[in-house]
């Protein structure tokens, strides 16, 4: 697909190395507004979404070489966008689930930031929800986030391979992230599938 006729013209080429800057600005200037716009759509948070629009104009930066016109730069930008939203989602719901498992700590092995705002009411919910896993998810989770080992460690400990591992953790995850949903964890005192 060929870029719109409006958007080949009056702006420099990607490719050439000192239009670069000027290219990475004719971006900005077009799609800035949009590209925040997008990224507020998926974050529904103004600050988070502005920084993910510096990260998206960062990365079209880096990635202006291999932006080879078969679509329209609004397109790229958008795909980046996306991209880059998705991943902040992921990783503050990562961020979200570390914290609440533990004492999460910086190097110096004081508090995080992030640990020190949770409420004592969630982290109880969090710990019921894990509390009601089965066995076999209960011990990857309690291992990898209470005893901060990794995939290789907790597979030679359980006498699993690392990819069962991963499988344990990533059904686990879901598991939780259901328990929590349902209204914090607590299921009545009955684990869902026994303790297996």
């Amino acid at each position: 697909m060929q870029p719109a006729p409006e958007e080949k013209k009056n702006h420099p080429e990607p490719g050439a190395a000192d239009t670069r800057a000027a290219y990475l600005d004719f971006l900005m200037r077009r799609y800035g507004d949009q590209v925040l716009k997008l990224a507020y759509f998926y974050l529904k948070d103004y600050h988070l979404a502005e920084d993910a629009a510096q990260e998206v104009f960062l990365k079209a930066f880096r990635r202006l070489d291999g932006f080879r016109g078969e679509s329209a730069p609004g397109t790229w930008l958008y795909r980046i966008t996306v991209n880059v939203c998705l991943d902040y989602l992921r990783r503050a719901g990562r961020r979200r689930l570390f914290s609440m498992l533990g004492p999460a700590a910086d190097d110096e092995g004081a508090p995080a930031p992030e640990a020190l705002f949770l409420s004592a009411e969630e982290k109880n919910q969090l710990l019921q929800a894990v509390l009601r896993l089965p066995l076999k998810y209960r011990a990857v989770i309690v291992l990898r986030y209470f005893h901060d080992l990794e995939n290789s460690e907790i597979a030679a400990i359980l006498g699993l391979s690392p990819g069962n591992v991963r499988v344990r953790l990533f059904r686990a995850h879901a598991l939780l992230k259901t328990y929590l949903d349902e209204g914090g964890g607590s299921g009545g005192g009955k684990r869902p599938g026994g303790t297996s």
